[in-house]
């Protein structure tokens, strides 16, 4: 599942599996699979809203760009200032002084996921140099990709 943005361990797919394995053979068909990605979408906003709460340290409901750049980071995404600025803008919300409700966090989240976590720039301009770092194919991280097609 890391390929398709969930990771987990081994003993995380072993149990997703017995959870969602309706025929008991150890594998996961389209509904099955279906199933797990909803379980694993509802699992992730659950966690992003136990974080929102959590930084949003003045409970007003809604989240600074000081605490959406913290929860990012707990998350796993360090996002420069610039990329968050353009989610922000694109949302219709760069004039909204009272910061993001919930919801819009997470319209930002899908966002930048969807670019990678890149600027509009960085997207319509890549450096030559990234590339070599997007793609680094070697029989090891051939092997790790392989062995990470579980579907799990």
């Amino acid at each position: 599942m890391g390929f398709i943005g969930n990771p987990c361990s081994e003993a995380e797919a072993s149990n997703i599996i017995a959870k969602f394995d309706e025929e008991g053979d150890g594998t996961l068909r389209k509904p099955e699979f279906l199933m797990v990605m909803r379980y694993r979408l509802e699992e992730e906003i659950s966690n992003i809203r136990r974080l929102f709460a959590e930084f949003d340290s003045d409970s007003s409901g809604t989240m600074s760009f000081a605490e959406i750049v913290l929860l990012f980071q707990e998350i796993g995404y360090t996002v420069p200032r610039e990329v968050v600025d353009e989610g922000i803008r694109e949302l219709g919300q760069s004039n909204n002084t009272m910061g993001l409700i919930f919801e819009d966090i997470l319209k930002l989240l899908e966002n930048i996921k969807k670019r990678e976590g890149f600027s509009n720039k960085e997207k319509q301009d890549p450096p030559a140099s990234r590339h070599s770092l997007i793609f680094p194919i070697n029989l090891y991280s051939y092997s790790l990709f392989r062995n990470s097609m579980c579907v799990c």
